[in-house]
């Protein structure tokens, strides 16, 4: 493992850890067992749609996400033991942004947030599992690339970009503004 790059490290409610690498997929490490499982991108409908794992986070249902360089985003199914794939798909509307996942955040009203590169800032519906997609050509955000999602005391998002600077989120009204403290 001397040669791996570790990104993405996550822990389940059991005190499993799982490290995402980049290029060789998730590690997931049992302590209790003395286990080690390996997880690396398969063609199957349940497996690791990318081995490059960027960022890991877990929600306030203690459900396990990942993101990815090309995949998109993954959840981790628990009790099977596998995982359910979110990517983009420029042809079909409510898709993910863009397959590169940067940053996963949930706010105080627990919506999840996707910061992708290239696909704007991505809002994920958790019962249709249908994605509102914020981009400059159809909202006031002046970047593809989300680098970082933070959340204010009032409920609306700071969003830090890759090469557009910090932008402000309000919720409300759906408008992005520049940040000015």
């Amino acid at each position: 493992y001397q040669n791996i790059r570790f990104y993405g490290l996550i822990e389940d409610t059991t005190g499993n850890l799982f490290v995402g690498t980049d290029g060789h997929g998730i590690f997931k490490l049992d302590h209790r067992n003395n286990l080690l499982n390996h997880y690396k991108k398969e063609k199957s409908a349940h497996g690791l749609s990318d081995n490059a794992i960027i960022t890991a986070f877990k929600d306030h249902k203690n459900q396990l996400w990942f993101g990815t360089y090309r995949g998109g985003l993954m959840r981790y199914n628990a009790e099977a033991d596998n995982f359910t794939s979110f990517s983009a798909n420029p042809t079909k509307e409510g898709s993910l942004g863009a397959n590169d996942v940067r940053v996963i955040y949930e706010d105080k009203k627990n919506q999840l947030w996707i910061g992708t590169n290239g696909g704007g800032i991505n809002k994920l519906n958790l019962s249709t599992y249908q994605f509102s997609t914020y981009v400059p050509q159809n909202s006031t955000i002046p970047s593809n690339d989300i680098r970082s999602i933070v959340e204010d005391k009032k409920g609306n998002l700071i969003i830090g970009t890759y090469g557009a600077g910090i932008t402000y989120f309000e919720q409300q009204k759906e408008l992005f503004y520049p940040y000015l403290p």
